[in-house]
Order: C-alpha cells, then structure tokens, then sequence
C-alpha cells in the first residue's frame, strides 16, 4: 500500500557535562537509530478481500520480531523492525466485518538485523 502519510527522523545523541559557574559542556555519544513512520489506509477490495486478515499479518510481524530490509522507491534506508502499530477503525459492515482501517506503523531501525542479541 502506499502510505498517504510518511516520515523518517535520525539523530544525534548528546551528552551534557555541567561545568561549575558555566554552560554546560555538550559531547557527541553517536548516532541514534532511525525511526520511520508510515500512515495507510485499507479498504476491503480485490486485492485485500479482508482487511482484518491484513492486520493479522502486521500484528504477526510484531509477535515474529521481523527484521527486513526498508524500501522506498529505489531507495534502501536499511535493516527495520516493526515497533508499533495502531489502527483506527474506520467503517465496518452491517455484521460487524471491518471494511476500511487507517493504519499507523512505526519502524524502528536495527543496524545489525537482529532483535535478539543484548549488548551491555
């Protein structure tokens, strides 16, 4: 799906060190992770005919711990994880079946394409 709304924000991490009677002195620590954020809307259609069997299948990639590749055009920006997703619901049947949902997904990156490994 193409996202209607979509934004990519990375960063510096900085550490203040007081200095008695100044400003405080700044130093550079690294480089934060990025974080992209994608907003879709999904009717029930042809080439989704159930909009919940959809989210099942993003709700599964947070349960999995999913590392793939983040593609935007011909653009790779590099190894993410799903992080968040929140679903507005937007329009159901006369049974209750959701036709149409907005879909907020939250990338995380992961430089070295594994979620399980714990550096201290």
């Amino acid at each position: 799906k193409t996202p209607t709304e979509f934004s990519e924000t990375q960063g510096l991490d900085l550490k203040e060190q007081p200095i008695f009677g100044k400003k405080k002195s700044v130093h550079f620590v690294g480089y934060r992770n990025k974080t992209v954020n994608a907003t879709v809307k999904v009717y029930k259609s042809d080439w989704i005919p159930s909009v919940e069997d959809y989210l099942k299948t993003l709700e599964g990639k947070l349960q999995t711990k999913e590392v793939n590749p983040l593609i935007v055009g011909d653009r790779n920006l590099g190894n993410f994880a799903l992080s968040d997703l929140e679903v507005k619901y937007l329009q159901t049947d006369k049974f209750g079946k959701l036709i149409s949902a907005e879909i907020s997904l939250t990338f995380r990156e992961v430089p070295n394409g594994d979620l399980d490994r714990q550096y201290t």
